[in-house]
């Protein structure tokens, strides 16, 4: 019931108001299940799971949104280290192989505070995978510094790119954070994204990488959907 009650506030317009100043100012008081915390990130159960384990990464700090994470700044990049930080040790405590990793926003973002989604496990409804795909040799692509965007061989939504990096970066087990060139890799990734939700204008988008302990190719990458799902 208090959980219902939580999240319905959470998910109010008016929370656009205070729910960031909480998790800047107040997150102790927090009534949430914690997985992990340092002063930059606090990583908790999700109060209603999607998944057989569903968790948020939410920054110390006010951050309405993806788009709004000002990543040229050392505060933006920081934040995104400390929350991947938080991500690798909760997947690794719990002993996760096979998760995702989420961050929505536009109409599907619930909440008006950053937040990353660490999902894995069995799901009540059926959900779409996420595969790297090598693209076509005439393919359209777009690209910042390191990061290089094309759209989707086989789209899976009616918008949906994937963004990887012209060096082939870990995914994240093992990305490194201490590896400069791993998170200006990283970086430059989030940075073509949001590049490309601007110039698309994507009022509703997720931005999704997905570990697979099995995969074939254990490179970090980035789908970018938006839209109806496309029946393969």
């Amino acid at each position: 019931m208090i959980k219902n009650l939580l999240v319905k506030i959470a998910r109010s317009p008016l929370s656009s108001f205070f729910i960031g100043n909480i998790f800047q100012h107040f997150s102790l008081l927090l009534p949430v299940k914690r997985l992990y915390e340092d002063r930059f990130v606090m990583t908790f159960y999700h109060p209603l799971p999607y998944w057989q384990f569903h968790c948020l990464a939410v920054p110390k700090k006010k951050v309405p949104s993806f788009q709004e994470l000002d990543l040229s700044t050392v505060t933006g990049c920081n934040l995104i280290k400390h929350i991947i930080n938080s991500i690798q040790r909760v997947a690794s405590e719990k002993d996760l192989h096979d998760y995702k990793i989420i961050v929505n926003g536009g109409s599907y973002q619930d909440v008006p505070q950053l937040h990353f989604h660490l999902g894995s496990g069995d799901l009540t409804n059926k959900e779409l995978r996420y595969k790297w795909q090598e693209p076509d040799k005439n393919y359209q692509r777009s690209q910042y510094q390191s990061a290089i965007l094309y759209p989707c061989p086989n789209p899976q939504r009616k918008v949906h790119y994937i963004i990887i990096t012209i060096e082939d970066t870990p995914f994240f087990p093992q990305i490194d954070l201490i590896n400069q060139g791993n998170i200006d890799s990283l970086i430059d990734m989030l940075i073509l994204a949001q590049r490309t939700i601007s110039s698309d204008r994507l009022n509703a988008y997720s931005l999704i990488t997905e570990v697979v302990s099995d995969s074939p190719d254990p490179r970090l990458c980035f789908h970018l959907v938006s839209g109806q799902s496309i029946s393969q």
